[in-house]
């Protein structure tokens, strides 16, 4: 078993016919006053996607769940609130994102809890992380 089989939750794959990827779709602006467009590339459940597009969207991905996961830490220790030292602001960020990733493993794994058919994980690509909802109570507290 490989590293990604790891991660993976064994299905029955359908046998789908790969279509090409349609980047003009992906990459153009739709205007308001354009004629509407064909739908976008769909993509069925362990379906096979091209490795480049693949690749583009975990980046933007990563980019979307990092600037969530670091903003909070950064907006309760900066000079406003709780005046913390870099040293202190850089332990806040690397705990959001040590935990946030763990967290977001065990949620993409689905551990099963013996024989009770109940799981931990939901077994769907999701991101754990920081919530913006503790700001205002974390910064009334300080």
């Amino acid at each position: 078993m490989g590293f990604a089989d790891f991660f993976l939750v064994k299905t029955e794959e359908e046998e789908v016919e790969e279509a090409p990827f349609d980047w003009k779709w992906m990459c153009m602006p739709r205007l308001p006053w354009a004629p509407p467009s064909d739908p976008p590339p769909f993509y069925r459940l362990n379906q096979k996607i091209p490795l480049l597009v693949a690749m583009i969207m975990g980046f933007q991905h990563a980019l979307a769940m990092i600037g969530g996961i670091v903003t909070v830490p950064l907006l309760l220790a900066g000079p406003f609130d709780a005046r913390m030292t870099t040293k202190e602001q850089e332990y806040l960020i690397s705990a959001g994102l040590i935990v946030s990733g763990v967290l977001s493993l065990i949620q993409i794994k689905q551990f099963k809890f013996g024989n009770s058919g109940y799981f931990l994980g939901t077994g769907l690509i999701s991101v754990l992380g920081t919530s913006f909802t503790f700001v205002p109570i974390a910064r009334t507290a300080m």
